[in-house]
């Protein structure tokens, strides 16, 4: 929600029809073919048109995308569309899950859920969400994506050395 409880507008640029950069741009970045395939499918992933960045994007409870965030695939760029709402974030879900992943960014999720599939583990066992980077909106009141608003969290922390 944006100022006085008025909904957002998201600014989604032309996209791509293929997705083709963003595809190789993914698996450059050692992200499962199929778990990309799912995801453009699902259209959770895309690619602008002009820059051919990938865009990530999170939606509300009827499917309307709320959150875009834009990655270039050959520079260093990132950030939000205009008009993104991060209590919207990205994320993967399927009905019936207990569990919950929570990441930084949407490169990290898609890197676990290529890890859980390495391992012979079905990444759709569990809900994965990105917390769109790590920041506190202006008045230093931290707003919580809407996956997490109601649930108990036990976070466990595992250190490799």
């Amino acid at each position: 929600m944006g100022r006085k409880g008025i909904a957002r507008r998201l600014l989604i640029p032309e996209l791509n029809h293929d997705c083709e950069q963003v595809r190789i741009y993914l698996m450059q970045r050692g992200i499962d073919e199929d778990i990309i395939d799912e995801c453009i499918h699902k259209q959770f992933v895309a690619e602008s048109a002009g820059g051919h960045d990938a865009l990530f994007f999170g939606f509300d409870e009827i499917g309307i995308a709320r959150y875009a965030m834009c990655r270039s695939t050959t520079g260093d760029f990132k950030g939000d569309l205009k008009g993104s709402d991060k209590s919207f974030s990205f994320r993967l879900t399927s009905p019936g899950n207990t569990k919950l992943h929570v990441f930084e960014s949407a490169i990290d999720l898609l890197s676990f859920a290529t890890l859980q599939k390495m391992h012979g583990q079905d990444w759709h066992e569990a809900d994965m969400l990105s917390l769109a980077g790590v920041y506190v909106p202006s008045g230093n009141r931290a707003k919580l994506p809407r996956r997490l608003i109601g649930t108990s969290i036990s976070i466990r922390i595992q250190a490799r050395l």
